[in-house]
């Protein structure tokens, strides 16, 4: 082989190790990063109890990474003789969105004492600033000890917005910077008072993007209003249309 050919086919080679880089190069950097909000955990915990019947009570979970999880959930006790306890709780978990509403329903009898609850517990990890918008919202019907409350604080941070039922709904537009962050939603009713009927709730819809990311669309009050109509009222109006 000549000096010359054999110069020739190195520098072809190089030149085409070097388009092969550079085609690696420019596919990493087309790559889509890896998500910048992980969920670390979501768990739904439901319970319901009246005097006479065995307490009932459901608990599901999802761990691990950036996930889709959606979860219905319903625990429902009937004495049989006008004492029932009833909790409802739905979470679902989209990208670029976080959904969830649960509601605690307890209606008594003479001689019966009840309680019910609805507790979902959100925790994620934020690895660049985020941006989030979204209503947060809660309705409470009826005459027993009824509670319903949000909360979202930094897990070593401390608290960055906590709401009851006593509160108006929630128009939330708030910056997220890195870091591990706990979200709960709770609802209660309880009563050791006979010829009781109510409903707790709560609701959230939270869109959320990366700093100078358009937002996964903006949430509708009416649309939360509906859901809270929804899954609070059907209960109270059939009984008492029964």
């Amino acid at each position: 082989m000549t000096p010359s050919l054999h110069r020739s086919r190195i520098h072809a080679c190089l030149r085409a190790t070097a388009g092969a880089a550079l085609a690696a190069t420019t596919l990493m950097l087309a790559a889509p990063a890896q998500a910048a909000l992980i969920v670390t955990s979501a768990t739904s915990t439901i319970n319901a109890d009246t005097s006479g019947s065995a307490a009932a009570s459901d608990s599901r979970s999802a761990v691990s990474g950036p996930i889709e999880h959606s979860v219905l959930s319903q625990v429902f006790l009937d004495t049989g003789d006008g004492a029932l306890a009833r909790a409802t709780l739905h979470s679902d978990i989209q990208p670029g969105q976080l959904l969830g509403a649960g509601a605690a329903e307890l209606s008594l009898a003479d001689g019966h004492s009840g309680s019910a609850s609805a507790l979902y517990t959100l925790l994620f990890t934020l690895t660049s600033s985020y941006q989030f918008s979204g209503l947060v919202g809660f309705r409470t019907l009826g005459n027993p000890s009824l509670q319903a409350s949000f909360d979202l604080d930094q897990i070593g941070g401390g608290s960055i917005l906590s709401a009851n039922q006593s509160s108006p709904d929630i128009d939330l537009l708030l910056t997220l910077g890195p870091g591990s962050y706990r979200l709960v939603g709770q609802a209660h009713a309880n009563s050791i008072d006979p010829n009781e009927a109510g409903t707790s709730g709560f609701a959230f819809d939270l869109r959320y993007a990366e700093i100078g990311e358009p937002p996964n669309g903006v949430p509708e009050p009416q649309s939360l209003a509906l859901a809270l109509t929804a899954l609070l009222g059907l209960g109270i109006v059939r009984r008492r249309r029964s």
